[in-house]
């Protein structure tokens, strides 16, 4: 009898989650990366507007072809959204080579080296690319793995009050 009324309560917690789209609230881990200059930052330096981490390497053909979408996007939120690349270079992505490719995309949004993997372990990152997107209070709102579009950017963005530029 006790089984029945348990299952019954967890249907209807679930129930009522689900048709009040209610859902856990998680803060995105802190951390502190040196970008390709060796200067440290750390995840607070963006707090108070929206930010979208991007997880990528220089050996991945999807993040690679990705680029030049988050260049785009970074430029038409600029002011209202800070992009943010970290880069697996834990995973042997050798650093001369990434800021090479960097460079010819003409990426001007701060990249960080994740030397350790600890990172993209904190934020549990299996593929890549992965993008996290965190309110201005630094919540998580959303994890998209594979590569992103401004399509696929611009309603989440819209429900952080984040809208285009021109």
């Amino acid at each position: 009898m006790k089984k029945r009324w348990y299952g019954l309560v967890v249907v209807a917690l679930t129930a009522v989650l689900f048709t009040t789209g209610a859902k856990p609230v998680k803060i995105a881990p802190s951390f502190s990366l040196q970008d390709y200059a060796g200067q440290p930052h750390q995840l607070a330096e963006w707090r108070g507007q929206p930010t979208l981490l991007n997880f990528w390497a220089s050996w991945c053909g999807y993040c690679r072809a990705e680029m030049p979408e988050l260049v785009a996007i970074q430029r038409r939120y600029a002011g209202q959204l800070h992009v943010v690349g970290i880069n697996l270079a834990h995973q042997g992505d050798d650093p001369a080579r990434s800021a090479a490719f960097l460079k010819q995309q003409g990426v001007t949004y701060v990249n960080l080296l994740d030397r350790t993997g600890a990172v993209s372990d904190h934020y549990d990152v299996q593929v890549v690319p992965t993008n996290v997107l965190l309110d201005a209070e630094g919540r998580v709102v959303q994890r998209l793995l594979g590569p992103i579009t401004m399509k696929q950017l611009a309603p989440l963005l819209a429900k952080l009050g984040v809208v285009a530029n021109g």
